[in-house]
C-alpha cells in the first residue's frame, strides 16, 4: 500500500504544494517525487524510465490520455507508481512486464539496492495480444482501477472510465497551469 499512498501524495502535491508543508506529509512523505508525462515521445518514454536504475526511485509518473507502448520486456529495477490522472489511458504491452528484484549477478558493482520492488498502477488498460504481467522474486504489484484485455482496443471501443470528483479536480487544476504558463509567456513576449 506504500505505493499507493505515494501515488495519492504525489497527486496532492501536484495539486496543492502547500500540501507539503503540512505535518502528517511531512512525516509519511518527506521526498515526493513526480512527473506529469502528456504523451509518449523520444523525450517520455515510460518503458525506458520504468527500467532505468539511474532516475530516483519511488518517483510517479501521472499519465494523461494516451497509448503508450512497451515495446520490449519491461523488467523493473526500482519501485515506482504509474497513474493514468485522464481517462484513456492504454499501455500496450508487446513482450510483457516483469515486476521483480534484480538478482545481484545482473550488475557489474556492488550497492545496496532497495530489499522489495513495489510497482503500483492505477487507471490505466492494459492491452495486449497474449504477453503476461508477472510479479515474483521480491516484486509486488498492486493495480487500483486497471483492465486488462487480451486484444488491441480499436478506436471506437477505448477505455472509458468513470473517474470520481478528485480526478475531475486535478484535470481541472491542470488546464489552469497550462492555462497560467500560456498567459505568462505571452505577457513577457508582449514586454
Amino acid at each position: 500500500m506504500e505505493g499507493s499512498g505515494l501515488a495519492s501524495a504525489s497527486i496532492a502535491a501536484f495539486l496543492n504544494e502547500l500540501s507539503l508543508l503540512e505535518y502528517k506529509m511531512k512525516v509519511h512523505y518527506p521526498i515526493v517525487m513526480y512527473e506529469i508525462i502528456e504523451c509518449e515521445n523520444q523525450y517520455t518514454d515510460l518503458q525506458s524510465r520504468i527500467m532505468s536504475i539511474v532516475d530516483r526511485p519511488f518517483t510517479t509518473y501521472m499519465l494523461k490520455k494516451g497509448r503508450y507502448t512497451f515495446s520490449q520486456l519491461v523488467k523493473t529495477k526500482k519501485s515506482c507508481q504509474v497513474i493514468g490522472v485522464e481517462p484513456g489511458v492504454e499501455i500496450e504491452i508487446e513482450h510483457g512486464i516483469q515486476i521483480s528484484r534484480p538478482l545481484d549477478s545482473e550488475f557489474e558493482l556492488d550497492f545496496e539496492r532497495e530489499r522489495e520492488i513495489a510497482v503500483h498502477f492505477e487507471n490505466i488498460l492494459f492491452c495486449s495480444k497474449g504477453s503476461q504481467v508477472r510479479v515474483h522474486k521480491g516484486g509486488i504489484g498492486t493495480f487500483y482501477r486497471c483492465k486488462f484485455s487480451n486484444q488491441i482496443l480499436e478506436e471506437d471501443y477505448k477505455f472509458k472510465e468513470n473517474i470520481d470528483i478528485f480526478y475531475q479536480r486535478f484535470l481541472s487544476n491542470i488546464d489552469m497551469k497550462d492555462k497560467n504558463i500560456a498567459q505568462a509567456s505571452s505577457y513577457h513576449k508582449a514586454e
